[in-house]
């Protein structure tokens, strides 16, 4: 079967579910690629007045441990940071693009696309669910 081929008659039901996923992929890549233009539009700015300002506008106490977890973590960010950010960003949601065509047009490739970026994170989660002296890093 040529790497371009579509599945051969699928049934309407199964149609409709693949455009389903195909557009929660389109979503997810859509919202990724704001975050990688907003990281980049944060760059050479100070995250944490920002951040302040933020909380303000949202009328959050600074005095609440969210909140203070929230601008120590403003406070971290680097310009070197925020562009790491936004590469990965764009990065992850071109994988989503493309696995949202290959899907919305029933392309074979796109299942092993998808396979793929779900495993992605595999390695992360078993290294949250293991006990913290298992992990040298």
């Amino acid at each position: 079967m040529a790497p371009h081929a579509t599945k051969p008659g699928l049934p309407p039901a199964q149609r409709r579910f693949l455009r389903a996923v195909a557009s929660f992929e389109l979503i997810k890549g859509i919202f990724v690629l704001l975050v990688g233009v907003i990281a980049i539009l944060l760059v050479h700015k100070d995250a944490w007045l920002l951040a302040e300002s933020l909380l303000a506008k949202l009328h959050i106490s600074t005095d609440r441990h969210s909140a203070q977890l929230f601008l120590d973590f403003a406070d971290d960010i680097t310009d070197a940071r925020l562009w790491t950010a936004a590469r990965l960003a764009f990065a992850y949601s071109a994988l989503r693009f493309v696995e949202a065509y290959g899907l919305w047009k029933e392309r074979t490739w796109a299942e092993w696309v998808a396979f793929g970026s779900g495993t992605l994170l595999i390695p992360l989660e078993i290294r949250e669910l293991s006990p913290p002296c298992a992990w040298p890093f």
